[in-house]
């Protein structure tokens, strides 16, 4: 009965509907959690898709950026607008849709790379069920996902035998330029692959069609990068290597608890999860090593996928800030080499080491129902907005980043906010709140969360929600003592 269902020609239509059931199964607890809640970079993302349903033009990088690719997920929200209406879902939703779609093109890619139907599904629901995807399997980050979903999608091409060669490496070429503008990061994973084919016959040939994939977008996205506004270029490497800090980069990432650069107690069974995979990551590189001196031939694309592994490894010494998401590449190209190790072995290995895993990881799922990366909820958030429009203050001084933009989203642009600084994402914001205090202060205010505005003005500041604090119309002198600048 089993050899029947393995060697039906359903099987891998039912494995795709099971892959796309799966994804959303594991999303669900997040997706009905109380602590829903768009955080301030898919809030910025949200309103590029408004301003592009608003016909304000189609941004095509993260705003106040020259990098972040972010127009394919701008488009896809700015869909999701037209057909469902503004909301934080209609957001979350399509990068989800993106999530999806990169995981069908990763199965797809294991599927033609074996004649073992089953070790692609198991490995693939154990790339669903891994915490370190758990939260960015939705995030609006401009480009992560892009980059996830482009890059499973040229590792399919690279190992696809049927269709036009000379296409497929010009497509090839095209979306690997795509993968550099939105997240650069996913490269390195890509990389060895990407040179073990080209070199596997024909490579001047495929090096050309690859290079004349590469040069519209290059041209084009050169040529926007001129024209467009841009204030934030951060310093992500540096020549000094931090391997202490790579190590708990690695386990910060694999559990999944964290928010940028602040990391949370994560539970138990996500470290257990985190430390496992640490474990399998070790293992995969030293049987990599192994094989190296003892018998490479037979086991050529298991040792070049655990390169890309090593390559993603070594550039985590480098970075300079503990940013457990420019990880993100390493959990599919560690399952990659995964896959390529238990296809040549009996399915006992693959099960034996795969469903622990997958057991484990689905339980850790379970936990982000109570994911919270910030200290108050969606429906304080909205009692806030509430009340500053109940209150005509559509002016608005923050002392903290994440409120600007997420006042700004709920609200719909009714309430136009900007931060202390006078350089942001959107100078439009800053440009608009100074006006109005200028003219008429009567319709501006301070919002703040962390209590320093009731310390400074306790008389004259009302609560809001139970945790934002509301000023109305502040005068010049608490504005400079808050740091805010003109």
């Amino acid at each position: 009965m089993l050899l029947r269902i393995i060697n039906s020609k359903f099987f891998v239509p039912a494995s795709i509907l099971l892959i796309i059931l799966l994804c959303i199964l594991t999303r669900l607890p997040q997706l009905l959690s109380p602590h829903f809640l768009l955080d301030e970079d898919e809030c910025v993302l949200g309103l590029m898709a408004k301003h592009t349903i608003e016909a304000k033009g189609i941004p095509v990088f993260f705003y106040g950026q020259t990098y972040g690719f972010s127009a394919i997920e701008t488009l896809l929200i700015s869909a999701a607008y037209f057909l469902f209406g503004y909301s934080d879902y209609s957001v979350k939703l399509p990068m989800f849709l993106l999530f999806i779609t990169g995981i069908l093109f990763f199965y797809k890619t294991l599927i033609i790379c074996t004649d073992k139907k089953w070790v692609p599904l198991i490995i693939t629901i154990l790339l669903i069920c891994s915490p370190a995807w758990a939260v960015w399997s939705m995030k609006a980050r401009g480009g992560y996902l892009t980059a996830f979903c482009l890059s499973n999608t040229c590792t399919w091409l690279l190992f696809k035998k049927a269709g036009n060669i000379i296409f497929r490496w010009v497509l090839l070429g095209f979306l690997s330029a795509l993968i550099f503008y939105s997240q650069p990061l996913w490269l390195p994973g890509l990389a060895p692959l990407l040179c073990y084919q080209l070199f596997n016959g024909k490579a001047h040939t495929k090096s050309f069609n690859f290079l004349v994939g590469t040069m519209p977008v290059v041209i084009l996205l050169e040529t926007v990068k001129r024209s467009i506004y841009h204030m934030w270029s951060p310093k992500v490497f540096g020549i000094q290597p931090h391997i202490s800090n790579a190590v708990h980069l690695l386990y910060d990432h694999l559990h999944g608890y964290y928010y940028l650069d602040f990391i949370y107690i994560a539970p138990l069974v996500c470290k257990v999860f985190a430390v496992l995979f640490a474990a399998l990551i070790l293992g995969l590189l030293g049987m990599a090593i192994w094989y190296s001196f003892k018998n490479w031939k037979p086991h050529q694309l298991f040792i070049t996928s655990a390169l890309s592994v090593l390559l993603i490894l070594s550039y985590s010494i480098f970075l300079t800030d503990h940013a457990p998401r420019y990880l993100l590449p390493l959990t599919g190209c560690t399952l990659l080499t995964l896959f390529f190790l238990l296809n040549r072995l009996h399915i006992r290995y693959a099960l034996s080491v795969a469903i622990p895993l997958i057991i484990i990881g689905s339980f850790s799922l379970l936990t982000f129902r109570d994911y919270e990366f910030l200290p108050y909820s969606k429906k304080q958030l909205l009692g806030c907005v509430n009340y500053l429009q109940q209150h005509q203050l559509n002016y608005i001084f923050c002392n903290d980043v994440p409120q600007e933009w997420q006042i700004l989203f709920y609200s719909r642009e009714e309430v136009i906010c900007r931060e202390s600084n006078n350089i942001d994402r959107y100078p439009l914001y800053i440009q608009q709140v100074d006006s109005a205090y200028t003219v008429s202060p009567v319709h501006t205010a301070v919002v703040d969360f962390s209590g320093d505005l009731k310390d400074m003005e306790p008389n004259k500041t009302i609560l809001v929600s139970g945790i934002f604090f509301v000023l109305e119309q502040p005068g010049r002198q608490l504005l400079a003592d808050m740091e805010m600048k003109f």
